[in-house]
């Protein structure tokens, strides 16, 4: 990772989106210290409703292989924001 100041980067902005763009991590430091990163954006990252169809196929897959009454799951069940919610009887390590 690469550190520079907001000065250094004020001074040659495009050189530095390039960087980023060539998959480059850069470090922002204020006074010597880490203030921010600036990374490269993840080109296989899915939107939420492309993860909410393809999680739904493969409830749909397993509910077909197994041939045995499921529950049906809803749609928040199986979205990011229900997989990833805090439950009251989930184990936090």
């Amino acid at each position: 990772m690469v550190q520079i100041s907001i000065d250094e980067m004020k001074r040659d902005l495009p050189a530095y989106v390039q960087r980023v763009e060539a998959g480059e991590t850069l470090v922002i430091v204020k006074a010597g210290k880490p203030v921010a990163e600036i990374k490269p954006v993840l080109a296989n990252s899915i939107s939420d409703d492309d993860f909410e169809a393809v999680a739904d196929l493969l409830a749909d897959e397993f509910a077909a292989c197994v041939k045995s009454p499921t529950p049906v799951l809803s749609d928040y069940a199986v979205s990011r924001a229900g997989i990833y919610e805090d439950h009251p009887y989930s184990l936090n390590f």
